[in-house]
């Protein structure tokens, strides 16, 4: 959810701030929310498999706001820049 949430607000489509709401309430639940530990190049080069992959271009779904959500083809090197770290 915090990728997708990234890739979002990255893009010019979500908002930081829900972004960080929603990182917040992981962490009050006790969920894992260090997503730059985790998105190793392992883990990177999963996106580039993933069944919604056509060519070069991904259907990845682009949440908005709480509620909203759009699905996108996104370049798999967009998604992978939006998804590294600061």
């Amino acid at each position: 959810m915090i990728a997708a949430m990234r890739v979002a607000d990255r893009l010019g489509r979500g908002r930081a701030e829900e972004t960080d709401r929603l990182t917040r309430l992981l962490e009050r639940l006790g969920l894992p929310t260090s997503l730059d530990q985790r998105l190793n190049s392992r883990a990177m080069g999963f996106i580039g498999s993933d069944k919604k992959r056509r060519g070069d271009k991904i259907h990845f779904v682009i949440p908005r706001l709480p509620g909203q959500t759009e699905i996108g083809l996104l370049d798999l090197d967009e998604v992978r820049s939006a998804l590294s770290p600061d």
